[in-house]
């Protein structure tokens, strides 16, 4: 019962998939915060990007490329979004199913180095 306690605390309502939330544990896990999911930038301007993750600290927006993303108008669009971020202050950093597959391990050494200012 403590172990089920323990995974409910982790859980959190906004991810659009389960790999969105395995990539937040991986961050969290890491030590890099809890980075706020499908997170728009500015709620009262509509033409403002939604990002998968959000790290207000490290001013990231994390994104992962699932299938879904593969359709030549949803590439349009994140193309749009990612253009956009920079001009709020934002980075955008795309992961996909080989960073899952690797355990996340290039998108946290790449949030570190953030951290680190380098």
């Amino acid at each position: 019962m403590a172990r089920l306690r323990a995974m409910l605390e982790r859980v959190r309502v906004g991810a659009d998939s389960a790999v969105v939330s395995l990539a937040r544990l991986a961050l969290v896990d890491a030590g890099l915060g809890e980075p706020l999911l499908q997170h728009r930038l500015d709620p009262w301007d509509p033409d403002c990007p939604e990002t998968h993750m959000f790290s207000p600290e490290l001013a990231v927006a994390l994104e992962y490329d699932g299938g879904g993303h593969l359709t030549p108008a949803q590439q349009a669009r994140d193309a749009r979004r990612d253009r956009r971020l920079p001009a709020r202050g934002v980075t955008p950093l795309r992961n996909t199913a080989e960073d899952h597959a690797e355990g996340y391990r290039r998108l946290i050494a790449q949030l570190q180095d953030r951290r680190r200012g380098r």
